[in-house]
């Protein structure tokens, strides 16, 4: 976009081109991808009793397993959420081209 817009310093893209990759980076160390069995009640309760044979049990377990263990809000929220992000961008998308027309 700040490329398309002609109305860019080349120190604007190289800044970008640097700083993307290492944010994305230090976001995949600072907060990995959890197991999703981890998000169910059953697991956090073997974790906090400090069972390890339970909890590998729950880590073992395939994705179907463990989505008869999530609740039904789960897939509301998480579409809910899905729903605002994508409405975030779409405003930003139209907004950014927008202003590149009347500017």
């Amino acid at each position: 976009v700040i490329v398309a817009s002609r109305n860019h310093y080349t120190i604007d893209v190289v800044v970008a081109l640097i700083l993307s990759p290492l944010v994305w980076r230090w976001y995949q160390l600072e907060f990995p991808d959890r197991p999703v069995v981890s998000f169910t009640q059953e697991f956090r309760r073997a974790e906090q009793s400090h069972d390890s044979t339970a909890v590998a049990e729950f880590l073992r377990q395939d994705d179907d397993a463990v989505s008869v263990m999530l609740p039904e809000s789960s897939a509301l929220l998480g579409g809910c959420g899905l729903g605002v992000a994508l409405g975030v961008y779409v405003a930003a998308v139209i907004t950014t081209f927008v202003g590149l027309v009347s500017g």
